[in-house]
């Protein structure tokens, strides 16, 4: 047996998490992230490591009480790591044979499921896998553009699409929200087609004679179709995909756990209104009633998508 068999024999033993049980790790996370963060920043005042007596005083704890939130904290991480190692490896399965091998691509995914651990908010209501999800694809999808790119980007191009994501973070705190292709483009001066050329010269380049299949017998050249692909579609498949994940963020929790679940955004596999209130423990009519209101909502914001879908 191999030892990607073996990992995926050992993981499956993890018992997964009850949503109470998602609660409470994440808030024992939190309070453990806090101390680190009030030790990191006594030390930094004192420009020098903060000793174990100057952290129990500058966090208000005895030692015992210290020692508690520390064990509590790294147990509680472990534990939500341990219960979601299945997802890293569903989500990294998505992406296999662009570059990386599946064990590279887990422990990529691994790193963004630490990462969705220390950043994770249970006071907000989402289930932890759900979001999660995002850190998990995201740490595989930036780990295959940095490790299969063939050339560097040249210096101009990597100055211009800093400009674009600064500008994209400043209109998103203005706003509240992720600003539209347009509207990052206005704030730049520059055109739409502009603005798409530089996202599309960002995307992963390879060498057409790169051999790929199981036998190695063909190159990335022979799947090339007669006509040119209308590669802009992917870039505005993408910005549109940000905007929709941005648009379901303003829902309350109800609607959009509704959303998720009646529309398969999550598995890929939608709900009936029977399926959608077992899983949230309520009515038939519930459902109905937070779908129509949840739909209500979004279309108040038809506006920040109907670049995707004109012309």
């Amino acid at each position: 047996m191999d030892t990607t068999k073996l990992y995926l024999n050992e993981i499956g033993r993890a018992a997964r998490l009850t949503p109470e049980e998602e609660i409470l790790y994440g808030q024992q996370v939190q309070q453990l992230e806090k101390l680190y963060e009030i030790q990191q920043q006594l030390s930094q005042r004192l420009e020098r490591a903060a000793t174990l007596e100057e952290w129990q005083n500058a966090a208000n704890l005895s030692g015992h009480q210290l020692q508690q939130v520390i064990s509590n904290g790294e147990r509680a991480k472990r534990k939500m790591i341990e219960a979601n190692l299945r997802l890293v490896v569903s989500i990294a399965q998505r992406y296999q044979h662009r570059h990386l091998e599946l064990q590279d691509l887990i422990q990529e995914g691994n790193i963004g499921l630490q990462r969705s651990v220390d950043k994770f908010d249970p006071g907000k209501g989402y289930r932890f896998s759900t979001y999660a999800y995002w850190w998990i694809r995201q740490a595989i999808t930036r780990a295959i553009a940095l490790k299969s790119r063939a050339i560097r980007r040249p210096l101009h191009l990597t100055e211009k699409l800093n400009a674009i994501q600064k500008t994209q973070q400043a209109l998103a705190q203005k706003l509240g929200r992720m600003a539209t292709l347009n509207e990052v483009a206005q704030e730049l001066s520059i055109s739409m087609l502009k603005l798409r050329e530089l996202l599309m010269a960002n995307r992963t380049i390879i060498s057409l004679d790169q051999s790929i299949g199981k036998d190695q017998e063909g190159s990335w050249s022979d799947l090339l179709p007669d006509e040119a692909s209308n590669s802009e579609d992917e870039v505005t498949r993408s910005m549109l995909q940000q905007d929709l994940v941005s648009l379901l963020g303003m829902l309350p929790t109800k609607q959009r756990q509704v959303i998720t679940l009646r529309f398969g955004l999550e598995d890929g596999q939608a709900l009936s209104l029977a399926q959608a209130s077992r899983c949230l423990n309520c009515s038939r009519e519930t459902v109905r009633l937070l779908e129509k209101a949840a739909i209500k909502t979004l279309q108040q914001h038809k506006p920040r998508l109907q670049e995707y879908i004109v012309g």
